[in-house]
């Protein structure tokens, strides 16, 4: 398993894993804080995690501009943000399998991501999951939040 680490994420949980590819597409992570750098940030962990997952073999990723296309086309960019059933939709007119959601929220002096693995079809959350760091420590959110992502994923496809 070590072999693959460059190439699949966390290979562990995938060896006996066959199958087709998902198609997956992954929103910018919406920012409840107020926060605009966290605003900037969840749009780039957004474009980071799809490079990363568009390694592994069973994910077939959705190019971002093209999310980018279909959100201004159905015109809810104005606020920038896009709220879940939005997202959905979004998620069907892109033939995604599954899409990653994810909120910013501070607690206090911590930063919390909410992250959520929705099936566009039926609305329904397959898999959800908290990311939680000191706040300020995005390179740590970054990481972990990777992590909880990739075995998330890894669970919901061997489920299907």
């Amino acid at each position: 398993a070590t072999a693959n680490l460059g190439y699949r994420l966390i290979p562990e949980f995938v060896d006996n894993w066959i199958g087709k590819p998902k198609t997956i597409a992954i929103m910018d992570f919406s920012n409840a804080t107020g926060d605009k750098k966290l605003g900037k940030w969840g749009k780039e962990y957004a474009e980071h995690l799809t490079l990363k997952l568009s390694r592994d073999d069973r994910f077939r990723l959705v190019e971002r501009k093209e999310i980018e296309k279909v959100i201004e086309e159905i015109n809810l960019n104005r606020s920038g943000y896009v709220n879940p059933e939005k997202a959905i939709k979004i998620g069907r007119i892109l033939g995604a399998q599954i899409m990653v959601l994810g909120v910013s929220l501070e607690i206090g002096s911590r930063l919390r991501v909410d992250i959520h693995l929705v099936d566009p079809e039926s609305g329904r959350i397959l898999k959800a999951d908290v990311v939680e760091v000191k706040r300020g420590n995005l390179k740590q959110m970054e990481k972990k939040l990777t992590v909880v992502i990739s075995k998330a994923l890894t669970e919901v496809i061997n489920k299907k």
